[in-house]
């Protein structure tokens, strides 16, 4: 298995922050943001990893110094 390119990555990571915002189950993922076999997948191996609270460490800290 080759890797991601940051593209795919991105794409990846726009389709899981729509599941947090929308709040819908990952089969209702639309096609447009990514197959949500694969997106679901890919979270449970970044969650498991420690990176999806990296990520939102990351985006909080950056959010509370910019206030």
């Amino acid at each position: 298995m080759g890797r991601d390119s940051k593209g795919r990555l991105f794409i990846n990571a726009n389709a899981v922050f729509w599941i947090f915002r929308i709040g819908a189950p990952w089969r209702d993922l639309p096609p447009d943001h990514s197959d949500w076999k694969n997106t679901h997948r890919r979270f449970c191996r970044w969650k498991d990893k420690g990176i999806w609270i990296s990520i939102l460490s990351e985006l909080t800290f950056k959010e509370i110094g910019s206030v």
